[in-house]
C-alpha cells in the first residue's frame, strides 16, 4: 500500500476529500509504546543509523557524538525518515522542550502536516508527553533507544518502529539534539 500524495489538511484513502483536523486536535492517536533493544529493530535502515552513530562515537572519542562527526543523512536507507529536534527553553514556564529542526519528507507525508520549527507542544498532548519522555531518556542516558509503537490514526491501525539517537550540536556541548528515524511495520 503506497503513501497518498501529500496535501496539507487532507487525508488519503477513501476519505481523500475529507478535511483532517489540525495535528494538535487529532485525539484518535491512541498509542502503545514498548522499548526494545536496538538489535531487535527489523528495518535495516534504522540499524544502519545506529551503526553510523556508534562509529561517530568511536571516531570522536565521546558518546554521544557531535553533529560534526555524526551525519544521519549519510545513511541512504533512512533518508526521508529522519527527524532532528533541538532542545530549547520551554515557552510554558521553566524547563525545556524539543523543537523540530528538520522533518523528513516521508514523515511529513505520513503526518500530512508540516511541523518543522514547531515545539512538541504543537502535537496532541498525549503524543507530546510520550515523545518528551523518550527524548529526555535518550538525552539523559546518552545512548540510542529503540521503540515499537502502535497507534490509531484516522481510525486506522498504524504500527512503526523507531530509533532515538542523542547528539551534541558541537563537540563541547551537552546533549542538545535528538535524531529520530521511524519505519512503518505491519499492524494486526
Amino acid at each position: 500500500m503506497g503513501m497518498p500524495e501529500y496535501e496539507p489538511g487532507k487525508r488519503g484513502g477513501a476519505g481523500a476529500n475529507r478535511q483532517r483536523p489540525e495535528i494538535e486536535r487529532r485525539v484518535d492517536q491512541v498509542r502503545a509504546s514498548m522499548q526494545i533493544s536496538v538489535i531487535e529493530l527489523q528495518y535495516s535502515g534504522l540499524r544502519d543509523l545506529a551503526a553510523a552513530w556508534q562509529q561517530a562515537c568511536h571516531d570522536e572519542g565521546q558518546s554521544p557524538p557531535s553533529r560534526a562527526r555524526f551525519h544521519p543523512t549519510d545513511v541512504a536507507a533512512a533518508l526521508g525518515r529522519i527527524t532532528i529536534l533541538e532542545r530549547v527553553p520551554s515557552e510554558l514556564g521553566s524547563g525545556h522542550t524539543w523543537r523540530y529542526r528538520l522533518v523528513g519528507t516521508e514523515i511529513t507525508m505520513a503526518l500530512q502536516a508540516e511541523i518543522t520549527g514547531k515545539p512538541l507542544e504543537h502535537l496532541h498532548a498525549t503524543l507530546a508527553d510520550m515523545l518528551r519522555r523518550q527524548f529526555d531518556q535518550a538525552a539523559s542516558e546518552g545512548q540510542p533507544l529503540a521503540f515499537t509503537l502502535q497507534a490509531t490514526v484516522d481510525h486506522r491501525p498504524y504500527g512503526y518502529e523507531k530509533i532515538v539517537l542523542p547528539v551534541r550540536s558541537r563537540p563541547d556541548a551537552t546533549t542538545d539534539q535528538i535524531v529520530v528515524a521511524s519505519y512503518p511495520t505491519e499492524t494486526a
